[in-house]
């Protein structure tokens, strides 16, 4: 939507103007996601799980369909069957996986997956004593809001919106607002 003009702004883009000339200007950055290992209990105890991908050549990894997270290296083990993965089509259905051992290991978001598990376990559908391991932590990058630059004549507010928008961001980020937010998805809480 963002490239024919008809979405005004998107989150979380990352930042690559070279590779999406449609969107500009990208807002100020908005939380670092971090893309995480997380690995049964009983697989982290049985296996040292230190350097990615290696550490787990011989486990099943669950992914969320069509995601290409865990980089070239871990890709190349899939290829050569060194790693299998398992595609599930999210979160929540990953994290079953996991729970009951179809995989022995789900990458994604960290946060994204602290939340799902937080919620299957207020819900009632896991149990709160189950106990995940994160096992690795295999990139992160800034996500942003960015903003389309094609049909600018439909979004006159556009330069107004963004300078609102970073003032605001940066407000949550000073007052420890936005760092309150996300410590609510650790696990302890």
């Amino acid at each position: 939507m963002l490239e024919v003009g008809e979405g005004f702004a998107l989150f979380p883009p990352y930042l690559y103007p070279d590779q999406r000339l449609y969107i500009s200007p990208y807002s100020k950055p908005i939380i670092k996601e971090e893309v995480a290992v997380f690995c049964s209990s009983e697989v982290a105890n049985k296996q040292e799980l230190s350097s990615w991908p290696k550490s787990y050549f011989g486990l099943t990894i669950g992914i969320n369909e069509s995601f290409s997270l865990g980089g070239r290296e871990f890709w190349q083990a899939v290829k050569k069957g060194q790693i299998q993965i398992k595609e599930a089509q999210g979160n929540r259905d990953n994290i079953l996986n996991l729970h009951n051992d179809k995989v022995d290991c789900y990458i994604n978001d960290r946060i994204s997956i602290l939340w799902e598990i937080k919620q299957l376990i207020q819900e009632g559908t896991l149990p709160t004593d189950w106990k995940v391991i994160e096992s690795a932590s295999v990139s992160s990058e800034q996500g942003y809001l960015g903003f389309t630059n094609v049909t600018p004549e439909r979004y006159p507010y556009k330069d107004d919106f963004i300078s609102k928008f970073n003032f605001n961001l940066e407000k949550l980020k000073q007052d420890g607002t936005l760092e309150s937010i996300l410590n609510h998805y650790n696990l302890s809480d």
